[in-house]
This record gives C-alpha cells, structure tokens and sequence, in this order.
C-alpha cells in the first residue's frame, strides 16, 4: 500500500492496495488525513511521523528500513 502524504497530512495519493488491505476507496481517503484511516490509539505516532518527530524505529520503517 502507498500513500503519498502532504506535511500536513493530507493524502495526496493512495494506490489500488488501500481499498485490499483497508477497505477504503480511493475516493474515501484522497484529498483526507492520514489520521483518519488509522486506529484512534495511534493517532499521535502517525502525527509525529508526518511532522518528523516520530521515533527512529517507526521512522525507518517509513522509510523502507527494517
């Protein structure tokens, strides 16, 4: 599943995967905030991510590492 995310964390772009593995449509979470197709518990991770200050972990995983 890919995403393509503003700085503020709006979706920009999500491929045919999000509707697969979420259920959501294309037309459901482009052009909304990421927050809103994730768990309310992980709300702030995913803000902290999207503004940079997530934690390394998280981070690499964004990023393609572990």
């Amino acid at each position: 599943m890919i995403h393509l995310n503003d700085f503020d964390g709006l979706i920009l772009y999500a491929n045919k995967a999000t509707k697969t593995i979420l259920g959501y449509t294309l037309d459901e979470v482009v052009n909304n905030p990421a927050v809103d197709i994730v768990h309310s518990e992980d709300h702030e991770t995913v803000i902290n991510v999207i503004v940079g200050k997530g934690n390394s972990k998280i981070q690499e995983e964004v990023d393609g590492g572990v």
